[in-house]
């Protein structure tokens, strides 16, 4: 049982009360809680034991590098720019995770596969979307990433997926867009990464 600060009361004509206890008010009490859970975590092997129960002593994270169990994706789609509506996010390629499996995305590709694209122009717009944001540094690309033989790597390495999540790419085409680029030519999005299990 937690022991609690005690205090005296000094009172007129130096008279001395007692010492009384005092019973902890709800912020004390939540940090009195919070010093048994880290001491708890800490008795366990701390965080990282407990982030990662199946990692091994001097093992790198599933998330940083693959395991053995994990499961390498490429998830790859594509559409016609003659099917897209001006100034209208369309979902060019989508994946869940699988339940049970948590995942990283290492490299992505979004490209247009004719001529007359001109980089950076607002044309086309790509936005990756987990689940309902967009993702940070992704949500308004007008450039060419990667390509499906040499992909673009993700900045920090890698984006961790939580199981279940829904990871969605976009492509917005401007009015500009319709009037240069050719509408039989194809949007390729894609996200290459692994599953590792829960």
């Amino acid at each position: 049982m937690a022991s609690y600060p005690r205090i005296s009361n000094t009172f007129p004509y130096g008279s001395v009360q007692p010492s009384q206890l005092i019973p902890p008010n709800p912020y004390t009490e939540c940090l009195i809680r919070e010093q048994f859970l880290w001491a708890d975590i800490q008795r366990l092997g701390g965080l990282d034991k407990l982030c990662c129960p199946s990692k091994q002593s001097g093992e790198n994270p599933p998330f940083i590098v693959m395991p053995p169990n994990g499961v390498t994706y490429k998830e790859v789609d594509s559409i016609a720019v003659g099917s897209l509506v001006v100034s209208t996010d369309t979902v060019v390629a989508s994946f869940r995770v699988p339940q049970g499996y948590d995942s990283v995305i290492t490299q992505i590709v979004n490209m247009y596969t004719g001529a007359g694209f001109v980089e950076g122009s607002g044309m086309l717009t790509w936005r990756i979307r987990i689940n309902r944001p967009w993702q940070k540094n992704y949500g308004a690309i007008q450039t060419t990433l990667g390509s499906l033989q040499s992909p673009c790597m993700i900045n920090r390495g890698s984006v961790r997926l939580m199981t279940h999540s829904l990871v969605q790419y976009y492509v917005n085409i401007s009015a500009a867009g319709v009037a240069a680029l050719d509408p039989a030519q194809r949007i390729v999005c894609g996200f290459f990464g692994w599953h590792y299990p829960q």
